[in-house]
């Protein structure tokens, strides 16, 4: 779950520089391990997905 966070983190705070095309190929990295992480999932689900995997880890 930290990883997505910083993840995000560090892609809006490219979007949101005064040059943003200077970051287009890391933030094009970021994104995709973003993807990655997240599977696309939408926040919901992948919360969820998050809350059943750690309820079976420590069962």
């Amino acid at each position: 779950m930290m990883n997505i966070i910083h993840i995000e983190g560090i892609i809006l705070g490219m979007r949101e520089s005064n040059e943003p095309n200077k970051y287009y190929t890391q933030r094009y990295r970021h994104t995709k391990s973003f993807n990655e992480l997240t599977k696309r999932l939408p926040p919901e689900l992948l919360y969820s997905e998050m809350i059943k995997l750690s309820e079976s880890f420590y069962k």
